[in-house]
């Protein structure tokens, strides 16, 4: 509100006279109880005082007031929207952590399944292996112990033949066939 220069004039000369009462001297001491005279002059001067104080500050506060209500309701609003802006990102975070945990979850199990079947393969591998293994060294054994009793059979049937032949021999020189050698030596021939 804007006051004109005639206002501004009554309004300083009414402050100074009330400020010019407001100066006036109390009344002796012991003085006791309420005098019109006296307290009046008070009560007078000090409205002198405060109203025109009251009616030049009383817009101005209240524009002053109004501002600040205003600014302050702006700012409030502003800070209702930020927090709610920033629940919603919490929210957010909090549903992309729930997410998260549950593919940490999710891949964890798969690793673990993973893990499993890996093991799985390893010991069906090392047990197909064993027995592979195993039978190898079975037939290994096999067909050496097949192998040393065709040789020693070799060996035995070659020593008996021989054997035979000499004796064979000997008693041919001797003269003296016997059917028993004969027949040992026919089918040692025979297998052989």
């Amino acid at each position: 509100m804007k006051f004109s220069a005639a206002k501004k004039v009554v309004l300083a000369v009414l402050v100074l006279a009330g400020f010019a009462l407001l100066a006036w001297p109390a009344p002796e001491p012991g003085f006791h109880g309420f005098h019109p005279r006296i307290q009046g002059l008070y009560i007078v001067s000090f409205l002198l005082v405060a109203l025109p104080l009251v009616w030049w500050v009383g817009p101005r506060l209240k524009e002053f007031l109004d501002t600040r209500y205003a600014t302050i309701r702006n700012e409030v609003e502003e800070a209702r929207h930020q927090f709610q802006e920033a629940e919603d990102r919490l929210k957010q975070a909090q549903a992309r952590l729930a997410g998260l945990s549950a593919e940490i979850e999710a891949l964890m199990n798969e690793f673990r399944s993973l893990g499993e079947k890996e093991r799985d393969a390893l010991a069906h591998e090392g047990a197909v292996l064993s027995e592979r293994i195993r039978a190898e060294t079975d037939f290994a054994m096999s067909q050496a112990v097949k192998t040393a009793h065709q040789e020693l059979r070799r060996l035995l049937a070659m020593r008996a033949v021989e054997a035979v032949s000499n004796r064979f021999e000997s008693e041919k020189a001797a003269g003296v066939p016997d059917p028993l050698v004969e027949r040992f030596a026919r089918e040692a021939v025979r297998q052989g």
